[in-house]
């Protein structure tokens, strides 16, 4: 039996190199398991499968799975029917088009015939790997084993009810920038007399501010013309449905603001997660509190922007700037933003 297992984890060791984002709301399957039952009164046995899936989290879904079969008794032409309702939960590993995953649940198993019943409760844990594909399918392989010293393999096929398909390129590297050459340095202008060191405009006798870089403007006595001005940035990004992770397009948009907070060391920022209407209103307020603090630890780890300046909140689907009955609606609705305000002082500029 222990061949057996080596061969199932063999086949299903295999990887795929495309990068993809997914967004499922149920998956379907059917397929057929092979049950290697420690009991010397049963013959091993193939069985077939229906099960389905709910995702209640990011990685955390809940299954049901029905099973039935034919089991025969060794040295015996006395056949007997079996059918196993399991429901447990299922964790996976990672997101993209290939997820390894854990299971753990409990099966309800009964084998009757001629008269006679087997029931029992067994505890089931497991292993296995997805393959999904475009139009919505996907592959499911899986090992389990269960608390009775019984053990299982499960082939099925499936489809993601909801699921979205999007291809993500690769990057490619950025093209040098040319470095341009310094200007040469003009010659220097005769002083004229009375001089006037730092052109100015206002001689050295009644400069109060000497070597003022002269792009500035100056007052009578030479020194900086200082200017109060109001600056802002703002940051609006999109994310796609059930997911709290970065999209390539919005890497522009987090550094703007990561530039602007390291320029204002004085400013403060709130970042502000939401989402559209779809799913439970308890989990989108924990998704949208996920996007929020994703941008936040973008700034923090990419941009060295300190997190005492920062604040992330969770709004969920409170705060629709658009319609949530239509699919443009819902992608607007998908968003961070953020607004900096702030006042500076600097010298004018001729």
């Amino acid at each position: 039996m222990k061949q057996r297992f080596l061969l199932i984890l063999i086949i299903f060791s295999f990887s795929f190199s495309a990068l993809a984002e997914y967004v499922r709301f149920g998956e379907l399957y059917a397929g057929s398991a092979k049950y290697f039952l420690d009991n010397s009164e049963f013959e091993d046995s193939t069985s077939a499968e229906i099960g389905f899936q709910l995702p209640e989290t990011g990685h955390l879904s809940w299954e049901l799975w029905f099973s039935r079969f034919n089991v025969d008794i060794p040295d015996s032409s006395v056949h007997q029917q079996g059918k196993i309702l399991y429901q447990g939960f299922v964790y996976h590993l990672r997101e993209g088009n290939l997820r390894p995953f854990v299971t753990a649940g409990i099966g309800h198993r009964k084998i009757a015939g001629d008269g006679e019943r087997d029931i029992e409760s067994l505890l089931t844990v497991g292993v296995g790997l997805k393959r999904y594909f475009e139009r919505n399918y996907l592959l499911r392989g899986e090992v389990f084993a269960q608390h009775n010293s019984d053990a299982g393999v499960r082939l099925s096929i499936g489809y993601s009810f909801g699921q979205k398909y999007i291809r993500v390129p690769f990057e490619k590297e950025p093209e040098p920038v040319p470095i341009p050459e310094p200007e040469p340095i003009p010659e220097p202008i005769p002083e004229p007399s009375p001089l006037d060191s730092d052109f100015d405009g206002v001689f050295d006798n009644i400069d109060q501010c000497p070597d003022t870089d002269i792009v500035f403007k100056v007052d009578l006595t030479g020194c900086p013309v200082m200017l109060t001005e109001d600056v802002s940035i703002s940051m609006d990004i999109k994310f796609l449905t059930n997911s709290a992770e970065l999209t390539p397009e919005s890497f522009p948009a987090v550094k703007e603001l990561a530039d602007f907070l390291n320029q204002f060391d004085e400013t403060q920022v709130v970042i502000e997660g939401h989402t559209d209407s779809v799913g439970r209103n308890s989990y989108n307020k924990e998704l949208s509190q996920r996007r929020a603090e994703t941008v936040m630890r973008s700034l923090i780890e990419d941009y060295a922007v300190s997190p005492v300046r920062m604040t992330s909140v969770g709004y969920g689907e409170e705060q629709a700037i658009a319609d949530n009955s239509t699919s443009d609606g819902r992608s607007k609705n998908r968003r961070v933003v953020a607004v900096v305000e702030s006042s500076i002082t600097k010298s004018a500029t001729k």
